[in-house]
């Protein structure tokens, strides 16, 4: 979601393009996000510009305070839903660095929050092979055939296999994108699942003092899902308290 802020002005929300089937007709990150801000500014002229983007949404929002900030408007603050930075920019743990992150965590908790760590981790441990050999695996094989079939005979993806051509579609443009500045007053981060490996997903070398964090409940999944706005919505309404 993208909005503009304005005096008795509702929130217009703009969200990733449906690519209804189709191949994504921006070539670089930069485009894509130009003709959001390009839609927004078709609403709202002028600033400030307050940016919310979940997953890879995160990074779009990004690019576009960035376009917005460079001609010269006010983007008080960027929303991030536990968005990553781009690939090239994430820090590289080894699995034995990712076991002293996990190690040193748990040395800060009490006795019960390990006991409750490992039970976590492990029924984590257990549902990821789970899925990996059950029902889902073959859905995902099967998805993938149906999308090179697609594109192989240019037609439509089919609906049962969209989720995934997104993710391919936008994956080519992260890996290519450079984040840089102009950045945002400030950067908020809306963290789940904890710490993890890289407790800033790879976003405070890039923008500094600017990050914040704020650790909400349920998954990265779930940040895209309506419920998700018991929780969310109090963070947004406080970040939005301190913008004039």
């Amino acid at each position: 979601m993208a909005a503009g802020l304005g005096p008795d002005q509702p929130l217009y929300g703009i969200r990733c393009a449906e690519l209804n089937g189709q191949p994504l007709r921006a070539t670089s990150l930069e485009e894509l996000a130009r003709s959001y801000t390009e839609r927004i500014r078709a609403l709202y002229p002028h600033g400030p510009y307050v940016l919310y983007g979940v997953s890879f949404g995160g990074l779009v929002a990004i690019e576009m305070s960035r376009q917005l900030k460079a001609s010269g408007e006010d983007v008080p603050v960027t929303i991030l839903g536990d968005t990553w930075a781009p690939i090239a920019l994430r820090p590289r743990l080894a699995l034995r660095e990712r076991l002293a992150v996990r190690l040193g965590e748990m040395r800060r908790m009490s006795a019960g929050e390990r006991g409750r760590r490992v039970i976590w981790l492990a029924k984590r441990q257990f549902a990821h092979r789970v899925v990996r050999a059950g029902s889902d695996a073959r859905t995902e094989r099967q998805q993938l055939r149906m999308l090179a079939r697609a594109i192989r005979r240019g037609e439509p993806v089919p609906v049962e296999a969209r989720g995934r051509h997104v993710l391919q579609q936008y994956a080519g443009l992260m890996a290519e994108h450079q984040v840089r500045p102009p950045f945002p007053e400030r950067v908020l981060l809306l963290r789940t699942d904890g710490p993890g490996d890289v407790p800033d997903r790879g976003w405070r070398v890039l923008v500094g003092d600017a990050l914040e964090i704020v650790d909400v409940p349920g998954s990265h999944i779930d940040l895209g899902r309506e419920a998700s706005g018991a929780y969310v919505a109090p963070v947004l309404a406080q970040a939005l308290n301190h913008v004039q």
